[in-house]
């Protein structure tokens, strides 16, 4: 049997498992333990070493394309190119995502009780991961590589005037 398959199969058959259990056991203890302990542990793994390979993919493939280019004259053109189509598939997807958010409007069928409980649940939590992303680490290398890139282009400028 071929990996794709073994894949489809697999997600099929978890779907179908998860969906069974819901409809023949709804609120059993057991349901929700298996999906805390089990499933939601297995899934963050899965999709936390599935980033550790993309991403390295990604640059790699990048940086392979622009140094196989060869012109330099023509790494202007394909890199106006790509930041054009970068900035065009972000702001399509942006606005995708802001259509479909206001269309379906999630949390909206909640009762006024559970979402009191879910704010005063969570407010705390985001207001550190958005204080930590400002204050923190991100932050500092972000204005470290700002800083190396304009020194960087700096020393360039400074050889090319030579």
């Amino acid at each position: 049997m071929k990996l794709h398959t073994k894949i489809v199969l697999g997600l099929a058959l978890g779907a179908a498992c998860g969906i069974a259990a819901n409809q023949l056991a709804p609120g059993a203890e057991w349901v929700r333990w298996a999906g805390d302990n089990i499933a939601n542990p297995v899934g963050q793994i899965f999709l936390r070493m599935l980033l550790m390979t993309v991403i390295p993919l990604v640059f790699t493939s990048i940086t392979l394309g622009v140094a196989g280019i060869g012109d330099i004259r023509r790494v202007g053109r394909v890199g106006a190119r790509t930041l054009i189509y970068f900035l065009l598939s972000t702001a399509l997807s942006a606005a995708i995502g802001l259509v479909l958010v206001n269309w379906f409007r999630p949390g909206a069928g909640l009762a006024p009780e559970v979402r009191e409980q879910l704010m005063t649940t969570y407010r705390a939590q985001a207001s550190i991961r958005s204080s930590t992303w400002y204050r923190g680490t991100r932050f500092r290398r972000l204005r470290a590589w700002t800083s190396w890139a304009s020194s960087s282009s700096r020393s360039c400028s400074a050889r090319r005037s030579r």
